[in-house]
């Protein structure tokens, strides 16, 4: 075993802040990588980023995040994920590319490592369906193994910025958050039996629908909205054949937290009272997984309007209620 000694070393290089480490490994083998140094650093970076947007440092956070995608530590988490966690590791883009064996993430890391993001030009991605329980197919769009990469190192700058930002009663996709969470909350909101009608909605093909220009216009302040607006116009093939995409399709790695950003802000627009210290005091109660969401009001006119207020947040976004799958019940 001690010829198993690791060899990546973190050269701490000092920028001009004096508190951020810059960090330049030098590794020769996949095997041979401090997987906790390189998540103990890409962690460390994250939370500055949170940190600094909870305070409203916001330009700090950008020189934060600025370093977070030139982060080599980063890199190296995501091809990591991308290649041995997720579980559609094994699933290729355009490119027929998984790398899978670890001298295949070596020379991947090795190749991404000297390309420039500013300059990179994703692929399409592949349109594949898969079916649905109600016999219907939900479609997919792959990324490339790079693009996926890519999209990773992305993620982890902007992600932290906006778990500063995002509303109590969002659940779905994001850091410590569940479904279960979702329940609870519902079922707490319920307790009283002082709001005993449901809105309970789903939106009409919410990923694919988004509109782009309400999307980079919400992220217009992020060092790499550039590389977000190039993945959303990088469009779809499909059987050979070529189109424009809507929304972020869903299979990116980016494409849930930039669903959650395009829906931030519904429960402020369906008129949720909070008090100063963030607990409901209004008729309605908003709790949102994903694209799914739910409105608890006093009344059954309450609940109607509240559905309305709903589809006039989601229109600004490009999206629709779907009519079919939403309702009105008392509980």
């Amino acid at each position: 075993m001690e010829n198993r000694i690791l060899k990546i070393h973190f050269r701490l290089v000092t920028t001009n802040d004096s508190n951020m480490e810059h960090q330049t490994p030098s590794l020769e083998d996949w095997h041979d990588i401090d997987w906790k140094s390189v998540n103990s650093l890409v962690t460390k970076l994250r939370f500055r980023i949170f940190t600094c947007c909870k305070s409203k440092n916001y330009k700090k956070a950008k020189q934060v995040q600025r370093l977070m995608l030139k982060s080599k530590a980063n890199l190296l988490q995501s091809i990591r994920r991308v290649t041995q966690i997720n579980s559609g590791k094994g699933t290729a883009g355009l490119d027929k590319d998984v790398r899978l064996n670890p001298k295949q993430r070596m020379e991947l890391f090795h190749e991404l490592v000297g390309s420039d993001l500013i300059k990179w030009q994703p692929w399409p991605v592949r349109r594949v369906y898969i079916p649905k329980p109600d016999g219907k197919k939900r479609p997919l769009g792959i990324p490339t193994i790079k693009d996926r990469v890519w999209q990773n190192v992305v993620k982890n700058a902007l992600e932290p910025e906006w778990e500063a930002k995002f509303e109590s009663s969002s659940y779905g996709f994001r850091p410590n958050r569940s479904y279960d969470d979702a329940l609870n909350r519902i079922y707490v909101g319920l307790n009283k039996k002082t709001r005993l009608w449901i809105v309970d909605t789903d939106i009409s093909g919410c990923f694919d629908n988004i509109d782009h220009t309400y999307l980079l216009e919400t992220l217009k302040d992020f060092p790499g909205v550039y590389m977000i607006e190039r993945w959303l116009k990088a469009g779809i093939m499909y059987e050979g054949i070529w189109s424009e995409a809507n929304g972020t399709p869903q299979g990116g790695i980016i494409s849930p937290l930039l669903c959650n950003i395009a829906l931030h802000g519904m429960e402020k627009e369906v008129k949720v009272e909070l008090s100063p210290d963030g607990y409901v005091k209004g008729t309605r109660i908003f709790i949102r997984y994903a694209d799914d969401f739910v409105i608890l009001c006093t009344s059954f006119n309450e609940a109607v309007l509240a559905l309305e207020d709903a589809k006039i947040a989601l229109a600004k976004r490009g999206l629709q209620i779907s009519e079919v799958k939403s309702k009105i019940s008392h509980l």
